[in-house]
């Protein structure tokens, strides 16, 4: 199954609650019931608003990025 490429802005949004924005869209277009297109456009609709926020406030780091600092050692 050829699989359609996320736009950079898709993955960026994704990427700010998913660990791997590509992982889950192929995942998504494999196995989801309904129309993955639709199922991408409520996820970036319900997102988009937070990732820009965090972009606009300057503190915006993708969810890998903030696995990975909470991750440490516990204290």
């Amino acid at each position: 199954m050829a699989h359609r490429e996320l736009t950079e802005e898709e993955k960026n949004v994704l990427g700010y609650i998913i660990v791997d924005p590509d992982e889950w869209w192929i995942h998504c277009e494999e196995n989801f019931k309904g129309d993955p297109e639709k199922a991408l456009e409520v996820k970036l609709a319900k997102w988009k608003p937070d990732y820009d926020a965090a972009v606009t406030a300057g503190n915006y780091k993708n969810r890998a990025e903030r696995d990975a600092e909470n991750s440490g050692p516990p204290t």
